[in-house]
């Protein structure tokens, strides 16, 4: 299992009072954070014991749903629903968005890989 794991539970949890101020505001942007949020750990957990191109598959969703959450929060925050942006939530998700990003395409990236 990833050591991300730890860190995709512990912003589903963060996520938890943004969930509740959206059920007021937004039902539909709290119902694409509940799926985005609870999708992470998921993926990650199942990615874990899969192979090949089905791992990449799932960590390539949990990277999505991070990236959702953020932008989530961010329109939450435009919208007027929330007074700022959880920066320090932000950051963990985007070190989950980065060390996926890194499972899936190296430390180089599929594309920038530079061959011998």
């Amino acid at each position: 299992m990833l050591r991300i794991y730890r860190d995709a539970l512990e912003a589903v949890a963060e996520l938890g009072p943004y969930v509740e101020v959206l059920s007021r505001h937004d039902p539909d942007l709290m119902r694409q954070l509940k799926k985005a949020r609870s999708s992470m750990p998921l993926n990650i957990g199942e990615g874990s014991n899969a192979r090949g191109g089905r791992r990449n598959v799932l960590y390539s969703f949990a990277e999505g749903s991070a990236n959702e959450s953020i932008a989530v929060l961010e329109t939450a925050h435009a919208c007027g629903y929330i007074h700022a942006v959880p920066v320090p939530l932000v950051e963990k998700l985007r070190k989950i968005v980065g060390t996926l990003h890194k499972c899936i395409h190296g430390p180089l990236g599929k594309r920038e890989s530079v061959s011998a």
